[in-house]
């Protein structure tokens, strides 16, 4: 009888002994997972890549992060280019912007550069009225029948061409001179003037409209 409660006792410490390794070993796998998992969901990256778009194009899920719940920032070194937020980046019109992102989870942050380059899908004109004239809407309103006025032509990057090489010819009721950076028109009626630049092979028309 005392042989088996010795025996009987060794079988027991045996099992406690057992059950309590068992629950530390359960225990330790926990506090490790849960550390783990801790840390891996403090690490907070933001990235996005270089975008290039043509004017009046979109782009959506234009950068990923860990953390779904962090807060984003966005900061652009130049306005007008483009419309941008977490959503989406919008094209306005042909340029370059350099974009900061940063995600903020509780006092944790995460930042990533890129840049956004808008091209025009084509060649691009601007009419500048010097004097008696301005230009609104594809249209250059003449206030005397003596006008000074402008051509700058634009690259698909946005880019003014220095010295392009234009002609024109106008409607009967126009007439034009180029000067040296400007052209004097005289015009008693509305008409129509055609540029054209033969080395890029682009051409434009401008109506005149006079408005006196």
């Amino acid at each position: 009888m005392e042989k088996l409660n010795k025996k009987s006792i060794a079988v027991i410490i045996a099992s406690v002994f057992l059950l309590v390794a068992s629950i530390i070993i359960l225990l330790v796998f926990f506090v490790f997972n849960k550390d783990n998992s801790e840390a891996e969901y403090k690490v907070l990256r933001i990235n996005a890549d270089n975008v290039i778009l043509y004017v009046g194009q979109s782009l959506e899920n234009y950068f990923t992060v860990s953390n779904e719940d962090a807060v984003i920032t966005i900061d652009v070194d130049k306005n007008g280019i483009v419309n941008i937020d977490k959503e989406k980046i919008v094209a306005l019109k042909s340029g370059k912007v350099n974009v900061k992102l940063t995600a903020t989870y509780q006092d944790t942050i995460s930042s990533d550069y890129f840049s956004i380059t808008v091209l025009n899908r084509d060649y691009s004109f601007d009419i500048r009225g010097i004097e008696n004239c301005y230009y609104k809407d594809s249209t250059l309103y003449i206030t005397q029948n003596i006008c000074q006025f402008a051509v700058d032509i634009y690259d698909k990057t946005g880019q003014m061409l220095k010295q392009p090489s234009i002609k024109y010819s106008c409607s009967d009721s126009i007439e034009l001179q180029k000067q040296l950076g400007f052209y004097i028109l005289k015009a008693d009626k509305d008409g129509i003037i055609e540029f054209f630049e033969d080395e890029i092979n682009y051409s434009f028309n401008l109506k005149v409209v006079c408005n006196f």
